[in-house]
């Protein structure tokens, strides 16, 4: 059976110009955290995304900007089938 899925051109835009910033060295940890500092944040959140063979694992960093100091560290599963799993 096929499945068709119906994304929103607003999504489209939205995941083009994310990839257009990863092509930058705007993506680094280090020169995101300038960043932040630039445009006044005082938190920042960094995540980086693995596809696993039944699920992906996100892993999530809160970094307050003005020290740079990681101050939470995430892990979510999503399951690919069932939707957000238990987080450790």
């Amino acid at each position: 059976m096929s499945q068709k899925k119906l994304v929103e051109r607003r999504q489209i835009e939205n995941v083009l110009k994310e990839k257009d910033l990863q092509l930058t060295d705007l993506v680094d940890e280090n020169t995101c955290v300038k960043v932040g500092l630039l445009a006044g944040a005082k938190l920042l959140f960094t995540g980086t995304l693995f596809n696993k063979e039944k699920q992906y694992e996100i892993f999530l960093k809160l970094i307050k900007v003005e020290t740079a100091e990681i101050l939470s560290v995430t892990k979510l599963k999503i399951d690919k089938l069932l939707g957000v799993m238990v987080k450790k």
